[in-house]
């Protein structure tokens, strides 16, 4: 009888033991889960759309910036032209969306008199596009 006993008390044992054995491993895989699910929530942002223009001046000049275009008036007096007035090429100092490139690049001269003005492409991270025609003209204010 104290073999029966003994071995039911083995049993119990092992199964105790293979229970444990058990707990352990799903917790392992529960924890696995948690941090997988974690590391993915902050994993791949979206990247930005956003290609705009925010400002645009020409030395002291600040052009105004409605949609896609962008103009500033002279104002012109009888002796004014364009080669008296200003000096073209000009460099011009533009702010972007955050992440957005610039074509031509705003570092490069440009004839803003010209009658088609200066067309830039504005790339967002995410690889959208717009385009932006800048003019000056001289007249009346």
């Amino acid at each position: 009888m104290s073999l029966i006993i003994l071995a039911i008390l083995n049993l119990i044992k092992i199964k105790t033991l293979i229970l444990k054995n058990m707990k352990i491993k799903l917790f392992a895989v529960a924890l696995v889960a948690v941090i997988v699910g974690f590391s993915s929530c902050g994993g791949k942002k979206d990247k930005s759309s956003e290609c705009d223009i925010l400002t645009f001046k020409v030395g002291n000049a600040v052009y105004g910036v409605t949609g896609t275009s962008i103009t500033y008036l002279y104002e012109k007096t009888a002796e004014q032209t364009w080669t008296n007035f200003t000096s073209w090429p000009a460099v011009p100092s533009i702010t972007l969306s955050p992440k957005a490139t610039i074509d031509p690049p705003a570092t490069q001269g440009q004839d803003f008199s010209a009658a088609s003005g200066v067309k830039y492409t504005v790339t967002a991270e995410d690889g959208t596009t717009k385009i932006y025609t800048v003019k000056a003209t001289m007249g009346t204010l």
